[in-house]
Order: structure tokens, then sequence, then C-alpha cells
């Protein structure tokens, strides 16, 4: 290490433990910086359906207090869309907006939990036996198959190796890490229930739905005859 180096060493700590004062940086309201064109680029959704959610999330967002600059529920809900769209670091999600990361994160946790919230009222398997005959007579129109209310699907969603020492079991045959989650649609495409898997290391496990007209456990392997 020669002297420019030890000095440059110096500086770096010198900076590093001096005091920091916080800095409030002015927020970017993307749905005011793009167009309409721009907008659904970044976020995946025109500005009248983020407008449209906002209204039955903003409820979940909003915070107790107004000092520290809280951010606004507007905002939060834009921050998670934007990672949610691109899959990105939190960092460069705030960056759009001009937050900092460690912001960005919270609001993407509030917007997750915002949308858990508001589930049960947009995604349920059908409650009566009226809505399973629906289900079956859309079925059969669609491509003649009988006794149906439901096509499931699988899919392995990529994620990061998992802290702690249990992250094996997120190991799939692929030799990728990944959640293995089930979806149920109807006929028309609409998602009826999401389910998570018991034991993620295994394939070929069956899946619970819990959201039917008896009650019950509807297993993967009955599916297609429930309410039959």
């Amino acid at each position: 290490m020669d002297y420019l180096d030890y000095f440059d060493w110096m500086l770096y700590q010198n900076a590093d433990n001096a005091l920091r004062y916080r800095i409030i940086r002015e927020r970017r309201d993307p749905i005011q910086l793009y167009t309409e064109l721009e907008f659904r680029e970044r976020f995946g959704f025109y500005k009248r359906s983020v407008l449209a959610l906002l209204d039955m999330v903003g409820p979940y967002l909003e915070h107790n207090t107004n000092k520290n600059f809280a951010l606004s529920p507007k905002l939060q809900l834009l921050c998670g869309l934007r990672i949610f769209r691109t899959g990105t670091y939190q960092i460069v999600a705030g960056d759009l907006m001009n937050i900092h990361r460690t912001t960005a994160g919270r609001a993407f946790h509030s917007v997750v939990n915002s949308l858990l919230a508001i589930k049960p009222l947009y995604v349920s398997m059908p409650s009566n036996h009226e809505q399973c005959l629906q289900n079956k007579i859309n079925f059969h129109r669609f491509g003649a198959f009988p006794n149906i209310i439901g096509a499931i699907d699988c899919v392995h969603i990529p994620i990061l190796c998992p802290p702690g020492d249990h992250n094996e079991i997120y190991r799939n045959r692929k030799n990728f890490f990944s959640i293995n989650t089930q979806v149920i649609s109807d006929a028309n495409m609409k998602i009826l229930n999401v389910a998570d898997p018991i034991e993620p290391e295994n394939d070929n496990y069956q899946f619970h739905v819990e959201d039917n007209a008896e009650g019950n456990e509807v297993r993967r392997s009955i599916i297609l005859n429930y309410f039959s």
C-alpha cells in the first residue's frame, strides 16, 4: 500500500464514521411523470386500473401518522407493482420514485399484505351447488369436458436460496430453488384458488383446497369429480 492508497483509505474511514444527516428527497409520482403507454410498460397496468386498485387497498396502506414524511398509499402501491412487474431489487424500484431501498422494502411488504387482505373477495372456490353447476356448464361448453369445476396446473416459481438450515427442502428435481405452487381456474380463466406446497421438496404431493361448499378438504385426485 503506497501513501496514495493509505490517504484514500483514511478518507473512506472518516466518511464512513461521519455523522450522517437525513435527506428528505422529493418523491416522484409515476402517474404524473409517464404517459399512459410508458406507465403500462413499467407497471403492467393502465393508470385507471391502478387507481381502482388503490381504492380497494388504500385503507390498508394508510399510516397512523403524518410524521416523518410517511409514504402515501399511492406510492406504496406503485412501488409494490413495480417490483411485481420487473422482479427487480428494491433499490431499483425505489430509485424510480426517489425513495430509499428500505422504504421500498417496507412498502412492498405492505402491498403484499393488503392484497392478501382483499384476496377472499376475488379468489375463492365455488361456495354452493349452483356455482359448481355453472362451472361445469362452462367447461362443457368450452371443450365438452363433463363434471369439471376447475382446471389445475402447477408451476415452479424460482427463488433465491432461502436462509437457514432447511433451505435444501426448496431445491427441486431440476436443481434450482423454487416454490411449487398450484393454481385452479374456471373456464373463463378466472383464478379460483392458489395453494402453496405442504412439502416443498416433494413434486408429487397432493395439494388441498379449503374454500369449498362442504367445508372439507378437496384433494387433487378428486377435484374434477367434486359435486358431480
